[in-house]
């Protein structure tokens, strides 16, 4: 005998397949991103420039009151490595836990284009500056 209460074990698992069956349609059409067009705006100086970006859609009192916002809160933002010196090494240090009897293997380099390398290298030589990463050294 069925209780009123309880829905059949039919139900449920039409239900949940139904639910899967719209979880997959969704995925098999996804909503393109917007593209709006956005404009630069500068939040420090000629001398120190803190750009940001805000979408071109944005009317001129709005504009005006997110810019009013980001200036009041300007020194939690920050745009250089050298801005964020007190990080807890605990929250942002990447640790590879592999066991004590594993041998390390140099990766080959990975190849990239030269346009690209240049800023990869200026990027890394910024974090290494900073103390952000270091270069580890092996054995072999």
């Amino acid at each position: 005998m069925v209780s009123v209460d309880e829905p059949e074990e039919d139900d449920e698992e039409d239900e949940v397949y139904e639910f899967a069956e719209e979880e997959t349609e969704q995925e098999s059409n996804p909503i393109p991103p917007t593209e709006d067009e956005v404009r630069e705006h500068n939040l420090g100086t000629a001398e120190n420039p803190r750009p940001i970006f805000l979408s071109a859609l944005l009317g001129e009192e709005e504009r005006a009151e997110y810019m009013r916002l980001l200036q009041e809160f300007s020194d939690v933002f920050a745009w250089s490595y050298a801005e964020m010196p007190g990080l807890d090494p605990e929250v942002a240090m990447h640790r590879q836990h592999i066991r004590e009897d594993a041998k390390p293997v140099k990766q080959p380099q990975r190849k990239f284009h030269p346009a690209i390398m240049e800023k990869i290298e200026k990027e890394v030589q910024k974090l290494k500056d900073v103390g952000f990463i270091r270069e580890e050294q092996h054995p072999d």
